[in-house]
Formats: C-alpha cells, sequence, structure tokens
C-alpha cells in the first residue's frame, strides 16, 4: 500500500466496519438511536488506530508481522468496546457477548472484503 492510499483505506475500513457492526446492532436489539450512537462511536474510537496500527504492522514487519500483531489489536479493540458497552448498555444484551458479536462479525466481513477485492 501506497501512503497516499492510506486515507482512502482508512474511510473504506470504518465504513464498513460502521455498515457491519450497526446492521449486527441492529438485529441484536441495539434499536434506539442512543445504542446505535453508542456503536457507531465506538467504531469511531477503535477503527482508524487498528487499521493503522495494522498498516504499520505490516510496513515495518511485513504481512507476518500484521498477522501476529492482529490478535492483540482486536483484542483490544473488543475490550475498549466492551467497556464502553458495559458502562453505556446499549442494549438488554451482555456487554461482553455484544462487543464479540459485533467485532466478529466486522472482522470476517473485512476478511471477505480482502479476499474478494484485493
Amino acid at each position: 500500500m501506497l501512503l497516499n492510499e492510506l486515507p482512502v483505506t482508512m474511510l473504506r475500513c470504518l465504513g464498513i466496519t460502521i455498515l457491519t457492526e450497526g446492521l449486527a446492532g441492529y438485529l441484536l436489539g441495539v434499536r434506539s438511536v442512543r445504542g446505535q450512537a453508542i456503536v457507531l462511536l465506538n467504531n469511531v474510537m477503535t477503527n482508524p488506530l487498528v487499521v493503522s496500527l495494522g498498516v504499520l504492522c505490516t510496513y515495518r514487519f511485513g504481512r507476518a508481522g500484521y498477522w501476529c500483531g492482529l490478535p492483540v489489536l482486536e483484542a483490544a479493540a473488543f475490550a475498549a468496546e466492551a467497556a464502553v458497552y458495559r458502562k453505556n448498555a446499549p442494549c438488554p444484551r451482555d456487554p461482553l457477548l455484544l462487543s464479540a458479536v459485533l467485532n466478529g462479525c466486522s472482522f470476517l466481513t473485512g476478511l471477505v472484503w480482502n479476499l474478494v477485492f484485493t
């Protein structure tokens, strides 16, 4: 990836994550405007950092470095989002389960996207 491609890549990743987690959250019972706003803000908080650090790992250590760093980055995003869900309770679901399912959905969507379009 070239440096000038980074902003478009980050926006694409954030957009896909917002759509995926917003839809998955809605299906899991996060139907209020407040709840969807919490899901959206959680993604704005974590996704750019995960994507940019993933790109940095790839740049510095190659694809192997990316795949080694990815579990750490995803676990950190899961923990941060679960903490926000626990404090703000956007739906009647368990906050850890909600964070795990939403992050799992967006992670799998991103994997499929990268396999199909790159």
